[in-house]
This record gives C-alpha cells, sequence and structure tokens, in this order.
C-alpha cells in the first residue's frame, strides 16, 4: 500500500511554514512599473501586544509625581508611593526622596491607576487616575492623616 506524501501529523507543520514564507515574501515584494508609474510596495509586519516595530517611544504614555505631605502640609520623607494598573492588577512602588517627591514613568493612557502613600504606621488615602484624563504630565500630591 502506498503511503500519502501529506498527512495531517507533518502537514500542519509544513503548510504553518509555507504560510509564513508567502507573508516574508509579500512583505519584501515591490512591484516596479517602467514610465510615470509609481511603484508599489506590500508591507507586513508582525508585532506581540501591539508594541512599538521601531522601539520609539509611544506617545501617549504619561508621568505621574508629586509630593507626599502630612494635613498639615510637612514633607513626609519616609514614605513610599504604591502604584496599582488596574488594567493587569501590578503595583510598583517608589520611595520618596529628601524633598518627600516622587514621580512614575511611562503610564499606559489607556489603563486606569490607583495611588496611595504609606509609611510604616500609616495609609493615605487611594486616588485613581482616570485613563479619560489625557494629561501627559500629571501632578498629585498625596496627603498621609
Amino acid at each position: 500500500m502506498l503511503k500519502p506524501f501529506f498527512s495531517y501529523r507533518h502537514g500542519c507543520p509544513l503548510l504553518a511554514l509555507c504560510l509564513l514564507l508567502t507573508a516574508g515574501a509579500a512583505s519584501t515584494y515591490a512591484q516596479s512599473a517602467t514610465g510615470p508609474q509609481s511603484k508599489r510596495v506590500a508591507t507586513i509586519r508582525f508585532g506581540t501586544n501591539g508594541s512599538n516595530p521601531e522601539g520609539t517611544q509611544d506617545p501617549k504614555e504619561r508621568i505621574l509625581s508629586g509630593r507626599v505631605q502630612d494635613t498639615n502640609g510637612k514633607t513626609i520623607k519616609d514614605a513610599v508611593v504604591f502604584l496599582k494598573d488596574k488594567h493587569d492588577s501590578s503595583v510598583k512602588s517608589v520611595g520618596v526622596d529628601d524633598g518627600g517627591s516622587y514621580r512614575f514613568v511611562q503610564l499606559q493612557q489607556n489603563h486606569d491607576y490607583e495611588v496611595w502613600a504609606q509609611t510604616e504606621k500609616k495609609k493615605g488615602a487611594i486616588k485613581t487616575i482616570s485613563s479619560f484624563d489625557d494629561r501627559a504630565d500629571i501632578p498629585l500630591n498625596l496627603k498621609i492623616e
């Protein structure tokens, strides 16, 4: 009995390879014409998670900065500021500098965030940064009672 040349088990990887080679050829293919006609170029880009293939900074990123103070306006130097991304529940933290200042960079415009400050004994109120706030620089002073 003759065995088939193309089987399901061996054909799927072969088919996937053919599709990738075809897509790669289509991305570099340029059809040129002589005379006054323009060149036609087909480009296909593959990326992951909406990443920017050129590696440039996303213009929709934001910066959050401010100071941590007590209710009398006095700087709190031993505070830590926490930032929770509501999109993926990740939490970042940063200690304040000697002036009580903090700064978070590269915040995504289309994400909502929660931010709060705390010391060893006290925690401040949770503030929300909305994705509808389109400012590139967001100043936010935090208070700890």
